[in-house]
């Protein structure tokens, strides 16, 4: 639920992770959602990103990103 296709451990080959942001796994429980931009208003935000492992190894990313919808 939490890795995107194109996701692989590190047992072979490189590890990478891909994740599909929108979804949540965290305390056993997961939950789906999904980015609606058409709910905000238009202008500059930034999608801040933050991923952490099990043993607290964590990733964190900032977006700019441009919304353009109009309301």
């Amino acid at each position: 639920m939490a890795y995107a296709p194109g996701s692989q451990s590190g047992y072979q080959g490189v590890t990478v992770f891909e994740y599909i942001i929108t979804n949540r796994v965290r305390d056993g429980m997961s939950s789906e959602d999904l980015l609606d931009l058409s709910r905000l208003p238009q202008g500059e935000y930034v999608l801040r990103l933050i991923a952490e492992d099990y043993f607290g190894n964590q990733s964190k990313y900032d977006l700019a990103i441009r919304n353009e919808n109009p309301k």
